[in-house]
């Protein structure tokens, strides 16, 4: 009796042991999930200016350890990311990767656009209602027809969440900050200080300390750009014409010198000044509530000039870039209390800048295209069919705006004037394709119109696009801009790095949409309100 008293004892000593072991292991796996799900203190999102996928690759020995190597090594890699809509610049991919939406849906189709109401080109950040803070021109992120990531992060955490965001530019600033950001900033190219809008809160303090003893304009007289490292390990493209070094002198542009300075790999040193300021002198990752801070660097051409014509300096720009890129990730990381309390994200604007035509003696076919010459032909056109009458409101990038009032006034068909138009563009040389408006928005489904169609804001776009052949310029002889067509796929990298996040590289194409939802996500916030791609969710070790 004794001898089963005991057993039953024992037998009921294992039970409440293994009991206990059994809630000790659930709370260990509760607290690792929940450990897990926890948002980084700090999100340092960092849009590079046409940065390629190929030249990070080609320019890998020209590293050092703690820029991209480490974000390579360590982070998931999207090789192959893109845009998918026609003709980006700047401004529209910017504002794609911070919406996660096409500019159909988030309005900014391009850096300029013709508005019909003021019958003039319009900046899409440009806004007389607001006074600037170091400079006499007003802004806002108001054309912006959706929420950016920046906002949806501040409506979550309440406006607890500090958000600021640094550029060289006001549309890189303001695109990426959206309507409810603490503050944007961006190098006034004018006199060289950091400026903003008074559409945000006041400049914060450390933004005048630096501009009243550090900014560039006291500066840029004694700089000169020179290679960081030795010409010989800048081997890896070739130039049509020899090239053993350079040395540029800003001073020597004269009132020129900072345009050329903001266009130069000098840049990104000033721009990861300002971001070290912002880190260390603001809440950015100081306690739990998520912080974002955006940035955008620079990775195209110096002055106006293309690949064959640098090939030294755009290698030292990515020799530079990296150095900064590493910089400013180590201070995000010693400021939110290390790597596991960071989210870093890379992205690229997706296209590539200025490139100048084959050289004749490569016999490739290639033509200049003006675009004014051609509106005023357009217009001589439609008056000889239509009578006297200024047909062509406006143009701008790769689309003309037909005069709407005008043609209700003569009780015009529409869809016939626009589609002699279309078909009196297609005669000339050089054109590619063109198409109306219509035939964009309804018209039947094929790759290419999806990619128009993707780009088209009926708010914002012009009656008749086209597109030029593959080599041909387009050039604008009032505003001296030209660029040369090229089909190109441009590969450009995606990368998240930080807390938890594995190792590995990804040639599967991603469209750039996928960013702000996928920040989202690991944030815990809601994506943006236009956001519809899927996030990706497997970025962290299992």
């Amino acid at each position: 009796m004794l001898h089963s008293e005991n057993k039953l004892q024992e037998t009921d000593r294992r039970l409440k042991l293994l009991l206990i072991s059994a809630l000790a292991m659930l709370a260990m796996t509760e607290g690792k999930a929940q450990g897990g799900d926890v948002p980084p203190r700090l999100v340092l999102s960092i849009t590079v200016d046409q940065l390629r996928s190929d030249y990070l690759e080609r320019f890998t020995p020209l590293f050092g350890e703690s820029g991209f190597k480490r974000l390579m090594r360590d982070g998931t890699t999207f090789r192959n990311g893109y845009l998918d809509f026609n003709n980006p610049d700047l401004a529209s991919a910017v504002a794609t990767i911070n919406t996660g939406t096409s500019p159909s849906v988030h309005g900014i189709i391009g850096r300029d656009w013709f508005d019909r109401r003021s019958e003039s080109v319009v900046n899409c950040v440009g806004d007389d209602e607001f006074l600037g803070n170091y400079t006499r021109s007003g802004f806002s992120p108001e054309k912006l027809l959706v929420s950016t990531l920046a906002d949806e992060l501040k409506i979550s955490t309440q406006e607890r969440g500090f958000v600021f965001t640094i550029a060289a530019d006001p549309e890189s600033a303001l695109l990426s900050a959206g309507r409810n950001a603490d503050c944007a900033v961006w190098i006034n190219e004018d006199n060289g200080k950091w400026c903003s809008t008074t559409y945000y809160k006041d400049l914060p303090y450390w933004v005048t300390i630096y501009n009243d003893s550090l900014s560039i304009d006291q500066r840029i007289d004694k700089m000169e750009w020179q290679p960081l490292l030795d010409c010989k390990n800048y081997t890896y493209l070739t130039s049509e014409w020899q090239e053993e070094t350079f040395n540029h002198k800003f001073k020597d542009f004269r009132f020129l010198k900072l345009k050329k300075f903001v266009k130069s790999a000098l840049v990104n040193e000033e721009i990861g000044n300002m971001v070290v300021q912002c880190i260390e002198k603001s809440p950015a990752g100081d306690d739990g509530t998520p912080d974002l801070v955006a940035v955008t660097l620079y990775a195209g051409n110096f002055d106006g000039k293309s690949t064959m014509e640098c090939s030294l300096e755009i290698q030292d720009t990515y020799a530079r870039l990296d150095r900064q890129v590493g910089r400013i990730i180590d201070a995000a990381a010693k400021k939110a209390g290390g790597a596991n309390n960071l989210l870093v994200v890379i992205t690229s604007t997706g296209y590539v800048g200025k490139e100048n035509a084959d050289l004749k003696k490569y016999k490739i076919p290639a033509g200049e295209f003006y675009i004014n010459r051609c509106s005023a032909l357009l217009n001589m056109f439609l008056m000889a069919k239509y009578g006297e009458g200024n047909y062509v409101h406006g143009y701008s990038g790769n689309e003309i705006y037909l005069n709407h009032p005008l043609l209700k006034e003569r009780k015009l068909d529409y869809d016939t004037i626009t589609r002699d138009a279309t078909e009196f563009l297609s005669t000339f040389d050089g054109i590619a394709n063109a198409y109306t408006a219509k035939r964009i928005l309804i018209g039947a489904w094929d790759p290419e119109i999806q990619r128009w169609r993707n780009r088209f804001n009926y708010r914002r776009s012009g009656d008749i696009l086209y597109e030029l052949l593959p080599g041909w310029s387009s050039r604008n002889e009032n505003s001296y801009e030209y660029r040369v067509e090229r089909a190109n796929f441009t590969a450009s990298p995606i990368i998240f790095w930080g807390g938890g996040i594995k190792g590995e590289l990804i040639n599967t194409p991603v469209n750039t949409e996928i960013v702000a939802p996928t920040i989202a996500y690991y944030l815990r916030i809601r994506a943006p309100n236009a956001a519809s791609a899927i996030p990706v969710t497997d970025l962290k070790q299992g």
